[in-house]
């Protein structure tokens, strides 16, 4: 699976916000600086007048600052200091499991490739037209595609051609191997994770809409492994919660249930109880939970369902992704930053490369103030494909728009890019991932 956005370099000043009033500062913004100069921790700075003032490689930019020629990097604040909400009180409230089971529906691999019929090697010429198109090839029906399957390119509006796959790996970063069960044949599509649906057009999902029955809203799954095969935020629990024997699929948990498990309709609840309440799903270990910046779920049975779910700890926010926040101890994620210069601070997710990001968020690389590291997180994400024109990378499906180019980049570390781009490395190593990207 994939659907991560490409590297938007990290060599962007980073400004922390706080709740409380500053301090004495001389400067806000660069342009209190004056020329050749930029504003850092409330001081106007200058490292450099020209490119021979700087050393390592870094030339001088235009604010005065040595820096790496790299492209620009989604700046992330640091807001506030965490604040603990003390254990978790389920109180005295009952907590109800008894949802309606998950039904994921029959899974359609769509239409068999073209049947041609044996080849009549007789007096008359036979006409086979010309080549069909590799994967990723824009198309429009599946015999134009070598693999005899013409599939929605769904943030463009378009159509790709697919290939044949049993792993996510074989695909590009933004789709994964649409199958019927893990390690069997099937194909690759577009990851359509968070997608909203119901149960009456499950159809418009890759592989099935994860819904609590008739038209309540629910959204796009697939199959996994662990969480690192979902979106950010998104658990791998399974579909039913107390039957391991239904598929483990990706759901959205990280988020609250402010009054009860109907507040998670495509997971389980521990809810009601005020803070601590919590949308979840049934795992076999904590691989299945998501990852946050803080103190990490633990995969454990404090209500005593009679098996173990995703539990975040009492520390944790209940702000969703995207949702406005002040503070980290907000966000569910551990994450309240401002993903782009000019946007307000939301709650963001992490994220890995290949498994992306949910429906309308890219998974990007920068770097954190509050812990001075690089780290991949889901930003806000529009509609453009590799090499499509942009001046902000909420305009690309990646959330990464070249700073020099000014054209969106899409991630490749399963080595595949659109025709007419090149997978490129970054040079740059986050996470513990040599970063590479479609240019």
């Amino acid at each position: 699976m994939s659907s991560r956005a490409a590297l938007a370099a990290i060599a962007c000043c980073i400004a922390v916000l706080l709740t409380s009033a500053c301090a004495r500062t001389e400067c806000n913004f660069n342009s209190q600086c004056g020329p050749r100069r930029y504003c850092f921790a409330s001081a106007c700075r200058q490292d450099c007048v020209a490119d021979v003032d700087c050393t390592g490689g870094r030339t001088c930019s235009l604010v005065g600052r040595c820096e790496m020629p790299t492209d620009g990097a989604v700046p992330m604040q640091d807001l506030g200091p965490r604040v603990d909400l003390g254990p978790i009180d389920l109180g005295p409230t009952p907590v109800d499991m008894n949802l309606p089971p998950v039904d994921l529906g029959p899974v359609d691999l769509g239409p068999s490739p073209p049947d041609f019929g044996p080849v009549d090697l007789g007096m008359t010429p036979i006409d086979l037209g010309g080549p069909r198109s590799a994967y990723l090839v824009d198309c429009t029906t599946d015999a134009e595609c070598a693999s005899g399957r013409c599939v929605a390119d769904v943030s463009a509006g378009a159509r790709v051609c697919s290939k044949t796959c049993t792993d996510d790996t074989q695909c590009a970063d933004w789709h994964f191997c649409v199958q019927g069960a893990l390690g069997t044949a099937g194909y690759c599509a577009w990851d359509d994770t968070g997608r909203s649906c119901t149960e009456s057009s499950s159809t418009i999902c890759a592989y099935a809409c994860l819904s609590p029955g008739g038209s309540d809203p629910g959204h796009c799954t697939h199959l996994c492994r662990n969480a690192s095969d979902c979106a950010g935020g998104y658990s791998c629990v399974y579909a039913v919660g107390g039957d391991t024997s239904s598929p483990k699929v990706c759901a959205w948990t990280n988020r609250n249930c402010a009054t009860s498990e109907l507040d998670c309709p495509t997971s389980l609840g521990v809810c009601g109880g005020g803070p601590g309440t919590w949308c979840t799903g049934q795992c076999a270990s904590v691989a299945d939970c998501p990852r946050i910046l803080g103190t990490p779920h633990t995969c454990s049975d404090p209500a005593g369902l009679g098996f173990n779910v995703c539990v975040p700890a009492a520390t944790s926010g209940e702000l969703p992704v995207g949702n406005p926040c002040i503070r980290d101890d907000e966000c569910r994620s551990g994450i309240c930053a401002v993903p782009e210069a000019g946007s307000p601070a939301i709650c963001l997710e992490r994220c890995t490369p290949t498994a992306g990001c949910p429906t309308g968020f890219g998974c990007n690389a920068a770097i954190l103030s509050r812990t001075g590291l690089a780290a991949n997180v889901c930003v806000p994400a529009g509609l453009g494909r590799s090499g499509t024109a942009c001046t902000l990378g909420r305009q690309c499906r990646s959330g990464a728009c070249s700073g020099s180019s000014r054209r969106c980049i899409d991630s490749c570390q399963n080595g595949f890019c659109p025709p007419g781009t090149l997978c490129t490395p970054e040079g740059l190593t986050v996470e513990g991932v040599m970063l590479s990207s479609c240019r």
